[in-house]
């Protein structure tokens, strides 16, 4: 809540009437309008505007926020303003300001769950042997609500790490992640009829807000969970055979190190790494001016079939090493000479190591969890 001074008015009266007048009348001059603005405006328009939305809210703590009094603040400037500077006199300034508020409010409610929304629910599953009547309460009180509130919770799953498998990114699909966030929105309003109105039909449910919000929230974290466990879903991508993805599944054999702590899981990670790499590289990296970047990779995972012949596994030898394989070693050295060519090379070398180093982390969480390596994650 905002902060009064003593001589600020907590309520509209005829000073903020006169404070409104002088905002117009400075309209050249927006620093002094918004002193004017946060002075003698702000603290009585907000208290109205909260007034008015704690009788329609009702108990949707959702909607309890301050949204709708920001929201109206910035309306005030943009679209209120213009209409009090119509207006002959300051006498109907406050009269105006109510009925735009009134009609901001009831649009952006519309918007959002409240208690008219589980009275429509209500009226819904009553005129259920009428489809006319069912189809006309959904998409006047029902439907956008709805919508909104799915769409919030598969935002909010996504966004607290429950939801990782709820969209899986193919770059061979042509939706994009908009119409994948509706495909979702779409399982979650078909789960409302299906599974959720079924219930509130036999009438045990008290709070139906309540009830649908944890549903779906639930039905979503089971969603991910689902997609999560097992194995993946192995389809090949277009060009390859069946062959050709068994052979990236079972992974090439590599030798153990003589000497080594290395167990048979993590002989079978690297070689599931290094399948995984053959597979994608041209995938990663596939712009025509990105040659470069694809050499340095495939020579990392050469590099890394010839782990049993290299003594210093420390990043200074590997890039010693990766130097010679790249012929940098004699003649022309992206490191040794100066230049804005030589430096852009040596950048795209340096990302290339860091994006394979953080693509390699992922893969080896991915590997604890689950045992297996998405081949078709890019």
């Amino acid at each position: 809540m905002l902060k009064r001074k003593k001589h600020q008015q907590w309520s509209w009266t005829d000073k903020t009437d006169y404070a409104v007048e002088r905002y117009i009348k400075w309209s050249s001059k927006p620093h002094t309008q918004k002193r004017i603005f946060s002075e003698h405006i702000e603290i009585p328009l907000r208290n109205h505007i909260n007034d008015f939305v704690s009788k329609k809210v009702g108990s949707n703590s959702y909607l309890k926020t301050q949204y709708l009094v920001d929201g109206f603040s910035v309306q005030f400037r943009e679209n209120v303003i213009p209409e009090l500077s119509k207006q002959k006199t300051r006498t109907k300034y406050l009269s105006t300001t109510l009925r735009m508020m009134k009609k901001y409010v009831r649009d952006e409610l519309k918007k959002v769950w409240t208690d008219s929304t589980n009275l429509a629910v209500k009226r819904y599953i009553k005129w259920e042997n009428k489809p006319s009547t069912t189809k006309r309460i959904y998409k006047e009180h029902i439907q956008t609500p709805l919508r909104n509130l799915c769409k919030r919770n598969v935002k909010t799953q996504m966004f607290f790490g429950k939801g990782e498998k709820l969209i899986q990114y193919d770059p061979f699909k042509e939706t994009s992640y908009d119409d994948e966030i509706e495909n979702l929105v779409n399982e979650c309003v078909s789960f409302f009829f299906t599974t959720l109105l079924p219930y509130i039909k036999e009438g045990n449910i008290d709070n139906i807000f309540g009830y649908i919000n944890s549903s779906i929230k639930h039905n979503l974290i089971l969603m991910n969970t689902q997609r999560s466990s097992g194995t993946f879903d192995w389809e090949p991508l277009y060009g390859y055979g069946q062959d050709d993805s068994l052979m990236h599944r079972s992974g090439m054999e590599l030798p153990k190190i003589k000497g080594s702590d290395l167990s048979i899981d993590e002989v079978h990670y690297v070689n599931l790494i290094m399948n995984y790499w053959d597979k994608n590289i041209d995938n990663i990296w596939k712009q025509k001016n990105q040659d470069f970047q694809r050499t340095v990779a495939r020579n990392v995972i050469d590099l890394m079939r010839r782990s049993n012949k290299i003594r210093h596994f420390k990043v200074d030898s590997m890039r010693r090493y990766l130097r010679k394989m790249m012929g940098w070693d004699k003649g022309e050295n992206i490191y040794s000479k100066k230049g804005s060519e030589k430096k852009s090379k040596r950048n795209a070398f340096n990302r290339v190591l860091y994006k394979m180093r953080d693509r390699n982390k992922l893969l080896r969480l991915q590997y604890k969890s689950k045992g297996m390596i998405d081949f078709y994650y890019i």
